[in-house]
């Protein structure tokens, strides 16, 4: 991917590199660690929020989950944890998507925070004090965001007509690419072509996205790329 000189960052590699918990991080925290030309529009920036707003109200909706549970002796604590993950996404999902994204999220952030989660259940720890740690943390990220793409990445305009690539997002929807993730990538169509670059990189872990390559390399400026 470094082959290319400008690359334009999806949503979820700046979230990986900002959330420490998150399983992409280190990933996403290599990727960063390389030189080159990094760009992203006001849709990933927007979408960036919207995630981490999301991701953050999960995360408080468990932890209430789990200041409320009887407490456990600590031999039971890795199935009662999962029971937790379980009983959130089934509360919170509206579909089966959503409930694989819930279930991983938690299961990131509980590996990650493992002995505070057990201190909680076992009646050790009070569950204010992580409750506050853990807002805290968001806080930080949130401040973090827009120091991310001050330093590291170049905001650009988002393309403001991305539904007049009508044919290509025909074909893309049969490829079950989601509307967001379209506009995302003529975003970075546009600015391959309106700025007169070379073909992008486009750095992502969407599976969807990845899945779809050829095709979305057949229709747009861009090869798609995911940081290993």
């Amino acid at each position: 991917m470094f082959s290319y000189n400008n690359h334009f960052i999806d949503s979820n590699v700046i979230i990986g590199f900002l959330i420490e918990w998150d399983g992409l991080h280190s990933k996403a925290e290599g990727y960063f660690d390389r030189k080159c030309g990094r760009y992203a529009s006001d849709n990933v920036y927007n979408e960036c929020e919207s995630v981490l707003g999301t991701v953050k109200d999960w995360i408080i909706r468990f932890l209430n989950y789990v200041s409320k549970a009887p407490k456990i002796i600590p031999k039971y604590f890795r199935g009662d944890l999962r029971d937790l993950i379980n009983k959130t996404s089934t509360k919170l999902a509206n579909n089966s998507d959503e409930s694989i994204k819930i279930i991983k999220v938690l299961s990131s952030f509980s590996g990650k925070h493992k002995n505070e989660l057990s201190a909680i259940m076992t009646g050790v720890q009070d569950y204010k004090v992580f409750r506050k740690k853990v807002t805290n943390a968001f806080k930080e990220i949130f401040e973090n965001l827009p120091v991310v793409f001050h330093v590291l990445i170049e905001r650009k305009d988002s393309y403001p007509y991305p539904m007049s690539f009508s044919m290509e997002h025909r074909r893309l929807l049969a490829e079950k690419i989601h509307r967001k993730d379209f506009i995302i990538l003529v975003d970075a169509h546009d600015l391959s072509t309106s700025e007169l670059m070379e073909t992008i990189a486009f750095i992502t872990f969407d599976k969807g996205i990845l899945r779809a390559k050829s095709v979305i390399e057949s229709e747009f400026n861009l090869k798609i790329f995911k940081p290993t």
